[in-house]
Parts: C-alpha cells; sequence; structure tokens
C-alpha cells in the first residue's frame, strides 16, 4: 500500500500492463494459470484508475510492523470471524463495526477498513492493485482508503474465507495509540469468539446458491473457485482438486479418477493400477500379457 501511496505513477505503470490481460470483461491474472475473473466494468475501470493514479500527488507512507499491532489483531477478529461464517460484510456476526474492532487495542483520531475477498495466489501487489482499481464499487471506496492521506498507519490479516476462498482485511488509522496491556491479553487468549456466528453461516447467500455440495469434501458450495468435473461426478470446490494420496494439486495436470475420487497418475498406478508380475513395478505404458501374467 505505500508502494501505490509514494509511487503512484510505478503503480498506473503497473496496472496499465494489467489492461493487456484483459478480454473485454473478463481479466486473465497471470498468476491463475489461463483462467480468468469476470469483471463487472472490464478496462473502463483500470484506465480510470490509471488517470487518478497519475494525477494524485505522492503522499507518505504507512507505518507498520511492531506499532500497529493492535490494529493487525483488529483485522484477524474480522477475518477469523467471517472467513468462517463467509460473509461479505465490515460487520462481525454479533454487528461489531471496524472501528469497534480496533477500539479493542487502541484510540485512534480516524479510522477506515478496507476488505478484499479472492484467490491466494494473488501476492500483495495484486490484492492492492485490485483495490485501487474497485471493480464493480461505485463509490470506489476502497480506492479511496489506501491513499486517504489522512492515514499514517496500517494493520493487515490474511486468511481463508469458506465462499471467496481467502479474504484480507486492512485497518487503517490516524494517531493510533495502543492500549498495550489489551494487546498482550489478546495475544494469550487469541481472536475474539464472536456471538452469532453458526446463525450468520446458515444465513449467508450468494450468487452461486443452489451449487450443491462439493463431490470431494461434501461441504456446500458457496461460491468461490469452483469445478465441475463430470468423472468426479459434478461440482467440485477448486482447492480440492487435489490427489487424494500426495495432495498435489490436479489442475492442468494429468489425473485418473478411482472410486469417485483423483489422484495424480504416479500415485493411482502405485496404489490402484497393474503390477508387472515380473518386477513388481506399476505399469505405467504399454503392457504386455503373457505365460507369466501382466
Amino acid at each position: 500500500m505505500s508502494w501505490v501511496r509514494t509511487q503512484p505513477k510505478a503503480a498506473a505503470s503497473a496496472l496499465r500492463e494489467r489492461l493487456k490481460q484483459y478480454k473485454g470483461k473478463e481479466y486473465f491474472p497471470p498468476e491463475r494459470g489461463g483462467s480468468s475473473v469476470v469483471t463487472k466494468e472490464g478496462t473502463s475501470v483500470v484506465e480510470e484508475a490509471i488517470r487518478y493514479l497519475d494525477g494524485l500527488a505522492p503522499m507518505g507512507a504507512l507505518a507498520s510492523g511492531a506499532g500497529a499491532l493492535g490494529l493487525v489483531l483488529a483485522a484477524e477478529d474480522h477475518t477469523t470471524d467471517i472467513g468462517y461464517t463467509g460473509s461479505v460484510s465490515h460487520s462481525s456476526s454479533d454487528g461489531t463495526c471496524g472501528a469497534d474492532r480496533a477500539l479493542r487495542y487502541g484510540k485512534f483520531a480516524s479510522f477506515g477498513e478496507c476488505l478484499w475477498y479472492g484467490s491466494d495466489k494473488a501476492d500483495a501487489r495484486c490484492i492492492v492493485l485490485d483495490l485501487v482499481v474497485d471493480d464493480g464499487v461505485p463509490s470506489r471506496g476502497h480506492r479511496l482508503g489506501v491513499c486517504n492521506p489522512i492515514y499514517d498507519i496500517v494493520g493487515v490479516a490474511y486468511g481463508p474465507h469458506s465462499t471467496y476462498g481467502w479474504i484480507a482485511a486492512m485497518e487503517f488509522a490516524k494517531d493510533w495509540q495502543p492500549n498495550d496491556a489489551a494487546i498482550a491479553g489478546r495475544k494469550v487468549s487469541g481472536p475474539v469468539k464472536v456471538p452469532g456466528q453458526e446463525e450468520a453461516k446458515q444465513a449467508v447467500s450468494t450468487q452461486w446458491k443452489g451449487l450443491g455440495v462439493c463431490k470431494l469434501c461434501g461441504e456446500p458450495i458457496l461460491g468461490g473457485a469452483v469445478m465441475d468435473i463430470d468423472k468426479l461426478g459434478g461440482k467440485v470446490h477448486a482447492s480440492c482438486f487435489n490427489c487424494r494420496s500426495c495432495s498435489t494439486a490436479l489442475k492442468g495436470v494429468p489425473w485418473v479418477a478411482h472410486e469417485g475420487l483423483p489422484f495424480c497418475k504416479d500415485c493411482y498406478h502405485k496404489e490402484h493400477g497393474d503390477k508387472c508380475t515380473a518386477c513388481g513395478k506399476p505399469i505405467t505404458g504399454g503392457m504386455l500379457t503373457c505365460s507369466l501374467g501382466k
């Protein structure tokens, strides 16, 4: 985030490169290996963000590190809570707002929060550029939050999200004053246990509602990356599409279905394939049947 704030023209150049990765409203992030993200606004919002950055004066970097630990813990409280429920909200499962989460661990003169949802393949720079582009958000609140000169410190937490894959929470503040005793207690106790999580989880509704359950893990499919694989009987979470033996990700590599489960070819031949009668090793290529057997 400090990179965008202190070098807005460099960030604009990065977005010019991003423009090359669009086909209509489909965005093909390099880290996704050829799969696309369907955007709401296509290249127009990227071009708008470039103009914004080109006109933006450099501003101060955001402090982080040990001084921001209280803000990091506030962010972690939220990612842990709604990461479990699958909600998309600045409010906790019990209705607590971002500012009140931060006040558990310190005081501030000004406060703001940005949330990001997406793939675990996105690195920190990708996440920040996503926020600056702010596709589909009319207010451009994420862009304005990252580039708000009022803020002088930020705390960030990142974790799994049951609907969209991963969530990042960024807690911005001005004149942050940490409460050392509260921070020390929270480091021992762990993330705040928020009431109402099960009710919030049940209430989660997404545009993918009705996709059923994953054929591999048996959990409901509530969005995020989903694959429809006939050989496995239907839809699966992309994160579940791994070899049942060695856990290798199977997207884009040869694999075999056995009794409704996916295996990489090596594990399949080792565990379920034919074995050579003479040497006992798995047969992975051509096979000859003779008086000895296979």
